[in-house]
């Protein structure tokens, strides 16, 4: 307060001074005060900015030097690099410095270099510099000039007209700008740079136009090759967001608050007061539908725009009385021709006090809806100013106020924009150049179809889709009671087969689950049993389109899809004896035509929020750090849409939508998104496995959203929340922290776990860390944990999810083992054991002590790691004395295992010997399984079935029925699977009735699973889990049968793809399956045990079964020579095939007949083998219990042998 004073008095007397000694006009007064101060500060700043921004430089560059070999950097690729931009964040401290990769002083386009600087340490560090660059440049030489670059640009996207441009400047070496012409509404920039091509590694030398395409709404970034004027990559700096469906307060010393005033800043508050006074929906109001149309006064906030919206000049008092300013100009652009404009005035007063009613067409409220939309435009600059997205890094100013960053960039915002509908967008090029935003109008509307007249408790419209089959939903209302229909099956409500409550159903409303057939016959099978509707129930929270079905007859009655929840209310209501009618009936929409996106506050943030992520990303000179597959520009947007719109008495739980009012839905709807955000997993359970598949932005964004809206309410848990979004201290506030300062530490094109390392980083660098392993559980609970895999930054199908925490996040002391996985009998295993204290406190005297299996002998002489050991019977003990926090101490030992034990192969088939055992089913399409010799694990064959773009659902079953029995029955077979991900894929079925239904017992998979759920297209059931994407080559997958002992079993390989095409050549070969066996498995393996004083204790055992010992001779094999040829028999007694192996010399026919000891012939089979190992399985499925006799004849001679069928 004393220091404000004397600043306001030191005003006052300059004031005095220039007003009574050279008689200025009070405005030139201030302007000159203004610039007097500027100077004064600026004076200050250059005596000490060089030696505060040097020291933090130095630390980055040694930072870089010394981690080269842990990026595989040499010095060459960093000898050129640049500072591309570089600022400091008041709120921590962190001097940010963005590097970019240079070669003969040609940049490479976004490779950047984040290092970030805190005191005399580097907080945080990424890069996506090209290692070897010198080498994979292709030229330094342009072959064609900038101007020509610029026509072979303008060709692409259809903006070429013959003219002539005139170079207007060449500011520096490599760039040069053109101006506009025909071709462009603004300079028309041109830049030598190099660029990455992907998928080869190579670089090659492109000039870099940025085109602000005329009569559209695309502002161009492309890359034009130097050589050869082929395009190599084209970006649209124009994000389209046409969303459609594709506790109290605990303050901590540790904590940092938002953005510090600066001097300047204090100053500038003595100025302010415009009193402006604006009609419109005021946050956190989302839209017309979630508030009321009121009147503010002054609502531009003191530190982040010090002379209020109107200004441009950094003096009190508006330089406009329209809706423009320093932060936005919002105007209409009705034409949609981009042109400038002034928006509707408010007067010397500045009170925009214009009428809203919600039945007028929005061209009857264009003053109202701008005067909206400048508003919301900047309280998204003022809210964001306070965390850090301020001119250093990059904001929309018109003029900066001497505080960094670039000038003449406001937001231009255009209202009711007249190039489309249903739909937004928001251009964000580099700092200095305006951001420019499109509202348009919607003339969508989300149906709700259905209405429950009762019971009052459930009453209301329900949001719904209809079908692609049957009669329309009309005008003409359809009333009736809701029965849930069921049929006769294990799985009734799914409605697959004749309903079974026929009787009940008719002349009702059916309510039938979602699964396992195609709608069209669920919606049959309830008209057949005289239901005058249906309502299909969801699965989840989404809404699809139910398709037509060629293949099943036509039906007569409507139907409609329900979210999950609704059906839960309808269904818990019948269980409570209430007698549930609803109406089905087209909503007379009434009103007017078109809604104004102009008045949707979240859809204004979602754009906006897209100029925030953009600038933070890289620096906020690059414009293109966002456009790699995996980028979540879309779930930052609507991240910004729900922060913003927050209100008191909201909870995490909630369900969430976006845009519900400019699709005319209620305000609880789930809006414009597949599913609306919430922290309960019943309402949303999206994980990171659902970005695969994903075609759009928005799908992607969902999910990221989802992860960001978590960890919001989990930080609200712990510090509550604080309806101040400026100054508040809540956990609401620290959340949005967190993302706007990971945005700045993220990497340039990043990825989920890039940007989830930025939000760790940025909490150990605001609040020492101490959410960090709250931010891991937050992130893991939807499969972005520790083990989670991002794969390549532009992919989004390669990713792999994990739900782990980092281990550091559970306090204990640990064990892991692991044996060598897979052994012949009588080979050593190799024992790994590794003992990891991740306690805050010291473990003491700890010991760990394994138990050596039956069957297998220690190795003297084998330990590594541990000096201190006892082997005592069955068991060895290692003592590793004190483990102090942190400490981890691995230990090895190997262990001979029997020559005699070792799994008995039941069955196996390498696919060399034709198809006898295997029967085709085509279930829907042509393309069938084939006996194929491409790609095999063994031998010359394997099954194969394409992935087509065709719907095509196959079958390959084993023929004959297996009886499991074993002590350790194990199914294994090699599989090589490339498919559409997510979409297509395959999966094994298992009957226990003859094949009259089919069970997926993927729960007995233990080594090598189903890759994930597939959607619902491929199997007609959702959620399925399947073998999709991509095995990269032949894997084992091994499935433990022991829940079928004693059972007779079919087993079968299904795969099934749907209609869409890929429209990546990579994608979608099929699958191939090799080498199938059932073995009765022999394993090694055992429990582990690790404690300490402290009373400690945690045991585990090695994964995957351990050790397990490969099948070969065992005791039940008769073996036998036919002229020098070995041949054996085995198992033997068996239960239902033998297997007959032959080490042949060379190619010989191969007869075999089973006959009963009286000699009457009871099967043969015949075929032709090759040299070397063969294996033939042989069938006695179907035979009675006893004793046969097998006869083998080879071109070299005959043998027989006793076969015992148990």
């Amino acid at each position: 307060m004393a220091n404000n004073m004397a600043v306001q008095a030191f005003i006052e007397l300059l004031f005095c001074f220039f007003q009574n000694v050279y008689k200025f006009h009070p405005n030139d007064m201030k302007q000159l005060i203004f610039t007097f101060l500027l100077f004064l500060g600026g004076l200050a700043f250059s005596l000490n900015a060089s030696a505060q921004e040097r020291a933090p430089l130095e630390t980055a560059q040694n930072h870089i030097k010394a981690n080269l070999e842990k990026w595989q950097l040499s010095a060459a690729d960093v000898a050129d690099l640049v500072v591309s931009d570089n600022y400091r964040s008041d709120h921590n401290g962190v001097h940010h410095f963005y590097f970019i990769q240079r070669h003969a002083g040609i940049e490479v386009h976004t490779a950047i270099m984040g290092v970030h600087v805190k005191g005399d340490k580097v907080a945080y560090a990424v890069h996506r510099f090209v290692p070897e660059l010198a080498s994979k440049i292709n030229t330094t030489q342009p072959l064609i000039t900038s101007r020509q670059a610029i026509d072979f640009a303008a060709k692409q996207v259809g903006s070429y007209t013959p003219t002539t441009l005139r170079q207007i400047g060449h500011p520096q070496e490599h760039l040069y700008v053109y101006e506009g012409g025909a071709m462009a509404k603004s300079d028309i920039t041109v830049k030598l740079v190099f660029q990455q091509m992907r998928k080869s590694g190579a670089v090659r030398l492109a000039w870099h136009v940025t085109l602000d395409q005329m009569d559209t709404s695309d502002w161009w970034s492309i890359r034009v090759d130097a050589e050869t004027g082929e395009i190599l990559e084209k970006n649209n700096w124009t994000t389209y967001c046409n969303f459609r469906h594709d506790a109290g307060h605990q303050h901590s010393a540790d904590c940092v608050g938002h953005a510090a005033e600066s001097a300047q800043t204090t100053v500038d508050n003595l100025l302010l007061n415009d009193g402006a006074q604006y009609k419109v929906f005021p946050l956190p109001a989302e839209s017309p539908i979630h508030g009321t149309h009121q009147l503010v006064i002054n609502p531009a906030d003191p530190i982040a725009s010090p002379f209020g919206w109107h200004d441009i000049n950094g003096v009190a008092g508006p330089e406009f009385t329209t809706t423009r300013g320093n932060n936005v100009r919002a105007y209409l652009d009705t034409l949609g021709t981009n042109q400038l404009s002034e928006g509707p005035s408010g007067g010397a007063a500045l009170v925009f006090d214009f009428p809203h009613d919600a039945n007028l067409e929005p061209a009857q409220m264009r003053p109202a809806a701008v005067t909206n939309l400048f508003y919301m435009a900047n309280m998204m600059h003022d809210i964001n100013y306070h965390y850090g997205f301020d001119e250093k890094a990059g904001n929309f100013q018109q003029n900066n106020y001497g505080n960094g960053g670039t000038n003449a960039d406001p937001v231009l915002a255009e209202a009711q924009d007249g190039s489309g509908t249903n739909n937004a967008n928001f251009a964000t090029p580099p700092d200095g150049a305006s951001g420019r935003m499109q509202m348009f109008l919607w003339t969508e509307g989300r149906a709700e179809l259905l209405t429950v007249l009762e019971p009052a408790n459930i009453a209301g419209g329900y949001e719904t889709t209809s079908a692609a089959f049957g009669p329309e939903i009309t005008a003409t209302p359809i009333i009736g009671n809701v029965v849930i229909a069921r049929d006769g099956s294990s799985q009734p409500e799914l409605c697959c087969n004749a309903i079974a409550n026929a009787a009940e159903v008719n002349g009702k409303i059916a309510l039938i689950q979602r699964g396992e057939c195609f709608f069209k016959e669920k919606v049959r099978n309830a008209q057949l049993a005289g239901a005058i509707a249906v309502i299909i129930c969801n699965i989840d929270e989404g809404l699809i389109g139910m398709g037509d079905v060629g293949s099943v007859p036509n039906v007569n009655i409507p139907s409609v899809m329900l979210k999950n929840s609704s059906c839960q209310l309808i269904r818990t209501a019948i269980a409570n004896g209430a007698t549930v009618q609803v109406r089905l009936q087209r909503p007379d929409t009434g009103g007017p035509s078109q809604v104004d996106g102009d008045f949707d506050n979240g859809i204004i943030a979602h754009e906006y929020g897209h100029g925030i992520s953009n600038r933070l990303t890289g620096g906020p000179s690059q414009a293109d750090c966002l456009f790699n597959g995996e980028q979540m520009g879309e779930g930052w947007s609507d991240f910004f849409s729900l922060i913003t719109t927050a209100k008191p008495g909201d909870t995490g739980g909630q369900a969430r939508g976006i845009g519900n009012y400019a699709v005319r839905a209620s305000a609880n709807a789930s809006g414009i998104r597949r599913l609306p955000y919430s922290t309960d997993p019943s309402v949303n359970a999206q994980s990171y496995d659902d970005i695969i598949a994903t075609t759009a932005p928005h799908p992607l964004g969902e999910v990221w959203v989802g992860m960001l809206w978590d960890l919001y309410w989990r930080l609200v848990d712990i510090y509550g929340w604080d309806e101040d979004l400026v100054n508040g201290d809540g956990g609401n506030n620290k959340a949005i922290q967190l993302v706007t300062d990971g945005m700045k530490f993220q990497n340039c094109l990043p990825g989920f776990i890039d940007g989830r390392n930025a939000i760790i980083a940025a909490d150990i660098v605001n609040y020492n860390g101490i959410h960090e392993c709250l931010i891991w559980d937050v992130f893991a609970r939807r499969g972005l944990g520790y083990s989670a895999q991002q794969g390549d930054n532009f992919d989004r199908n390669d990713g792999f999810q994990a739900f782990d925490v980092k281990p550091e996040c559970i306090a204990e002391l640990k064990i892991a083992k692991a044996m060598t996985p897979n052994i012949n009998a009588g080979e050593n295993i190799t024992v790994t054991l590794t003992a990891t204290n991740h306690k805050a406190e010291t473990a003491t005297a700890v010991r760990v002590s394994d138990v050596i299996p039956s069957g297998a002998a220690f190795v003297a002489g084998s330990v590594t790691g541990a000096a201190n050991f006892t082997v005592d019977g069955n068991m060895i003990s290692f003592q590793l004395g004190d483990m102090i926090s942190g400490d981890e101490q691995t230990v090895t030992y190997r262990l001979a295992s029997s020559p005699n034990l070792k799994s008995v192969r039941q069955l196996y088939d390498d696919m060399e010997q034709g198809d006898g055992y295997w029967g085709r089913e085509a279930l829907e399409g042509s393309n069938i399984w084939d006996l194929n010799d491409g790609p095999a694990s063994s031998g010359d064959y394997t099954w194969f079935v394409p992935s087509t773009n065709n719907e095509n659902d196959q079958v390959l079953l084993l023929l004959d029925p297996v009886v499991v029995s074993a002590a350790q029955p194990i199914m294994r077979f090699k599989h090589r699977y490339n498919t559409e991900p997510t979409i297509d894929g395959g999966i094994v079925q298992i009957s226990t009735d003859g094949g009259s239904t089919w069970e997926r017992p993927e729960t007995y998979i233990f080594k090598n699973g189903y890759r994930g759920r597939i959607y619902y297209t491929a199997f007609a059931t959702p959620n399925v889990q399947a073998f999709w994407g991509n095995s990269n080559g032949f894997v084992d997958t091994y499935y433990d049968l022991s829940a079928y002992i004693g059972q007779e079993i079919f087993i079968r390989f299904r795969f099934s793809t749907d209609a869409q095409a890929t429209d990546d050549p990579e994608q979608g070969i099929g699958w191939y399956v090799d080498d199938f066996e059932l073995l009765d498995m022999f394993n090694y393996n055992s429990e582990a045990c690790i404690t300490s004083n402290q009373g400690d204790q945690a045991c585990a055992e090695a994964p995957n079964k351990g050790s397990i010992v490969e099948p070969g001779v065992s005791t039940a094999v008769a073996e036998q020579l036919i002229g020098g040829a070995k041949m054996e028999v085995f198992p033997n007694p068996t239960y239902d095939f033998v297997n007959v192996s032959f080490k042949l010399d060379h190619s010989s026919r191969v007869n075999i007949r089973l006959t009963g000891t009286d000699g009457r012939l009871l099967r043969q089979t015949s075929m032709e083998l090759g040299a070397g190992t063969q294996l033939l399985p042989f069938s006695l499925q179907g035979l009675p219990q006893g004793v046969y006799v097998l006869h083998v004849q080879t071109d070299a001679g005959s043998a027989t042998e006793k076969i015992v069928k148990k």
